[in-house]
């Protein structure tokens, strides 16, 4: 089988002249040179040096063998150059997934100014709830309401999240205020659907024991939901921001923030265009955090 580096030392012959400054710029010693060329020979079946007073002159296969390896030498220069450019460079495009809820409220309205700062970049998101399997490359980073478990998995914490439960005022006039969770027995809940259950605070409503009368695919359904007035729903608290017809079922439900996570595959460690949309959104967490953890009124 023909190997790279018995060409790459014929052709360091060739481009020095001899043996003994081929080595010399390869930082080998003369007889590995030699041994290498002689098994290239016998590799390809033809002589590709002949000796004479000068040191040593290629021959016609030699002469052929040398421009093909000139070639070889200048494609995998270029591939070099093209991948490792590829990488150091913000440059390309990212794939994010993200709730279409958050992107339409967080990233999509910063997205424009990104572009300038950034214009050879290209953010792609993917808007979903479902969590997209990062093993498989699917996208670039995903932002998790949960951390993963998979320890391949490079993690960073992005930033909080506030939730509560929240009712339409006309549905906490007809029924009143729940104070506690045995008041919710005589309420209508509002549940998520399994697959979006994994988040705490959504999970929170689905395990109390009480009944639930309809369940919601996402945030923006549950929204909805709750400001028709079908009952009490968890929902992200900025989501309701300046809503009237909407209140704070405050007394009880998800009392903390949710972390949230960004994740990406081991493979973009060093991928400066994925550093720099990964630093991007935690940016987003920073600049939006009054508004994410919005302060209870």
């Amino acid at each position: 089988m023909l190997i790279w580096d018995d060409l790459r030392f014929m052709l360091a012959v060739r481009r020095h002249g001899s043996l003994g400054r081929a080595a010399k710029a390869l930082a080998l010693n003369k007889s590995t040179i030699s041994r290498r060329v002689a098994a290239l020979e016998a590799e390809l079946g033809v002589s590709l040096m002949q000796r004479n007073q000068q040191g040593y002159e290629l021959t016609a296969a030699g002469e052929a063998v040398t421009q093909a390896a000139e070639r070889m030498d200048q494609i995998a220069n270029e591939l070099i150059a093209s991948v490792g450019d590829a990488d150091r460079v913000a440059k390309g495009v990212v794939s994010v997934t993200v709730p279409a809820w958050f992107a339409q409220h967080v990233i999509i309205p910063a997205l424009g100014d990104f572009r300038e700062m950034h214009p050879g970049l290209d953010v792609h998101l993917m808007t979903t709830d479902d969590v997209v399997d990062l093993s498989r490359r699917e996208v670039d980073i995903a932002l998790r309401n949960a951390r993963p478990t998979q320890q391949s998995l490079i993690v960073r914490k992005a930033g909080p999240i506030a939730f509560a439960m929240y009712a339409a005022r006309d549905y906490i006039t007809r029924l009143g205020m729940p104070t506690c969770r045995e008041d919710l027995e005589r309420h209508q809940l509002i549940g998520y659907r399994d697959a979006v259950a994994y988040v705490a605070a959504y999970r929170w409503t689905n395990e109390l024991s009480h009944r639930v009368s309809f369940r919601a695919a996402d945030a923006t359904s549950m929204l909805e939901a709750v400001s028709t007035g079908l009952g009490i729903g968890v929902l992200p608290c900025f989501l309701t921001t300046g809503m009237t017809n909407v209140v704070c079922v405050d007394t009880i439900g998800p009392p903390e923030p949710e972390t949230i996570w960004l994740v990406t595959h081991p493979d973009t460690v060093g991928v400066e265009r994925v550093r720099v949309v990964d630093d991007w959104l935690v940016d987003r967490f920073v600049q939006k955090a009054d508004f994410l953890v919005p302060t209870k009124k």
